[in-house]
């Protein structure tokens, strides 16, 4: 959309968003275009009546629409962007913000909740004045965990390589060229002998620089990235969806 340093009018109820539809002129040669941040035809921002309506553009998508019982709705058009979100917060009774791609809004008024705009929300207001939303989506978060019988099964058939890694990068660290070891690392046996481990530990403490493969002093790095190796390749990283109830987006 456009950049966040916009110059869009607050608005924020339906008689505000009435009297800047009045008192805006439409520009010469084109009745139904009155722009809100510059008198231009190139005016990225701008106000229209539909009826009874008034609607808030930005470009050609509807961002916000006020209804004469002051309702509100909010649209993204499917521009998940931080001008978009700008341009809504700016317009609108709502703050509204980006995260993890998706435009979120809550009232900045009062704060009963942060809801997602995927891509359209209506908000009721009630006998009280708050906005309420109607049949909000449900905020779907990813996540990871580890699955313990499996990690423990994992760390019970490796045990003996992080003590390798360790000690190779003790007693080796610096100017020492190791032979290149072509090994499948077999993450999924059910055991290892000492000199699999051994294998193990010694391609993990190794770096192939361009002419000077060594031993690198960071065992700690390096176990590290074994067990990452282990977890992914044994199925000890689970990722699940959670639905996040309303006013936890």
């Amino acid at each position: 959309m456009w950049g966040t340093g916009n110059a869009l009018p607050r608005i924020i109820s339906y008689a505000e968003a009435k009297h800047m539809y009045e008192n805006t002129k439409p520009i010469r040669g084109n009745p139904a275009f009155r722009p809100l941040e510059r008198r231009s035809k190139y005016a990225k921002g701008s106000i229209k009546q539909v009826g009874d309506n008034y609607v808030i553009q930005l470009y050609s998508t509807n961002i916000v629409t006020y209804y004469p019982n002051g309702d509100v709705r909010l649209n993204t058009g499917n521009y998940s962007t931080i001008s978009t979100a700008s341009a809504i917060g700016q317009v609108s009774p709502f703050s509204c913000w980006t995260s993890k791609g998706r435009i979120c809004v809550c009232n900045r008024y009062n704060k009963q909740g942060s809801f997602l705009v995927r891509p359209t929300l209506l908000f009721k207001r009630d006998a009280e004045g708050i906005y309420r939303p109607e049949n909000p989506p449900i905020a779907g978060v990813r996540k990871t965990r580890v699955l313990k019988d499996k990690a423990k099964i994992a760390r019970a058939v490796f045990k003996q390589v992080p003590i390798f890694i360790e000690t190779f990068s003790k007693a080796f660290v610096g100017g020492v060229k190791p032979t290149a070891v072509i090994f499948d690392p077999q993450f999924e046996c059910d055991s290892v002998s000492e000199e699999h481990a051994v294998k193990l530990a010694w391609d993990y403490v190794r770096t192939e620089g361009w002419q000077d493969p060594r031993i690198v002093d960071d065992a700690e790095g390096a176990i590290t990235a074994f067990w990452k190796d282990v977890y992914n390749k044994r199925g000890v990283i689970e990722q699940y969806t959670v639905d996040l109830p309303l006013g936890e987006v």
